[in-house]
């Protein structure tokens, strides 16, 4: 098993880009042109942390809460 991406829907987009490029060592990356703020932030070209904008506009996305994806192989 291994994690494909963690969403965490955020107040402030910025500090949280901040927290993990600075303190955790992450890189911010290329993002769909999704309708609501956002960040992807890669980890060996991963893109792990999928930081999302609570806002209005996010009431019409399916990503309504934080959530993780993890694939499972066998």
């Amino acid at each position: 098993m291994k994690l494909n991406h963690a969403l965490l829907m955020c107040e402030n987009i910025t500090a949280m880009e901040d927290f993990f490029i600075r303190i955790i060592g992450f890189e911010n990356g290329p993002r769909p042109p999704f309708p609501f703020a956002g960040s992807w932030l890669y980890s060996d070209g991963q893109p792990l942390i999928h930081l999302v904008g609570k806002t209005p506009s996010l009431h019409k996305s399916r990503h309504k809460s934080n959530h993780n994806r993890l694939i499972c192989e066998q």
